[in-house]
């Protein structure tokens, strides 16, 4: 099943400049984060199309402020490289802080429009 395709302009009119490669790099991220939300879901009726471009969007803007990490390296508890070796905190529960952050932002543009996945498919 196909989305509804969002683009950079889409983008800069509601959050303001952002550069062309970051934001192609954030877009699968993002999609995919708010496919999982949607699960099977149609995305048909035009308020649908809004709210999924608008969490798509949300969801790049949340990925713009983790610097464009798209979520990688979120959550590792240690990483060694050579004789490099750094530890941090772990993980939130349930995953990383920023797929916590971008499902929070993603959700709250899904709210009341039947598009959140409740666990019956369609």
């Amino acid at each position: 099943m196909s989305h509804p395709n969002v683009t950079l302009e889409d983008y800069r009119g509601v959050y303001g400049e952002i550069a062309e490669g970051d934001f192609d790099a954030a877009l699968p991220a993002a999609e995919g984060t708010v496919a999982d939300l949607v699960g099977l879901n149609r995305v048909e009726l035009p308020f649908e199309i809004a709210a999924w471009k608008r969490a798509v969007l949300a969801v790049v803007a949340v990925d713009a402020a983790y610097g464009f990490s798209h979520g990688v390296g979120e959550g590792m508890a240690s990483v060694t490289l050579g004789k490099f070796s750094a530890s941090g905190g772990g993980s939130a529960p349930g995953g990383s802080q920023w797929l916590s952050d971008a499902r929070a932002a993603a959700r709250r543009e899904l709210a009341g429009t039947g598009l959140l996945y409740a666990g019956v498919p369609l």
